[in-house]
C-alpha cells in the first residue's frame, strides 16, 4: 500500500494537483484499525458521499484512485495480506 506521498504524486501526475487533504483524510483511520471503513470496498458508495460532500467532486475520483492504488500490486494491501496467510 502506497504511502500518502505516494498518492500525492500520483494525483498531481493526474490532476496537477496532490489532493493532499483526501489522502491524509483516507489514512487516518490506520489510526484506529478497529474502524477501517474507508478502505473497505463494501462501503465505496458510502464514502463517495462522504468524500464529495468534504472534499468536492472532483475529490471522489481521486478517492477511487487511492483505493484502486491500494490494492493494486506490487504495494498493494491485497498483495501483503496474501503474503501474510499464505
Amino acid at each position: 500500500m502506497p504511502a500518502v506521498k505516494e498518492h500525492m504524486k500520483s494525483s498531481f501526475r493526474r490532476t496537477g494537483k496532490a489532493y493532499a487533504e483526501i489522502h491524509e483524510w483516507i489514512d487516518s483511520e490506520y489510526k484506529n484499525p478497529s474502524g477501517l471503513r474507508r478502505h473497505d470496498i463494501v462501503n465505496i458508495p458510502e464514502n463517495m458521499k462522504i468524500v464529495e460532500k468534504r472534499f468536492g467532486s472532483d475529490a471522489v475520483k481521486e478517492f477511487l484512485w487511492h483505493i484502486k492504488e491500494d490494492f493494486s500490486p506490487p504495494k498493494g494491501i491485497a498483495r501483503r495480506i496474501i503474503k501474510r496467510f499464505l
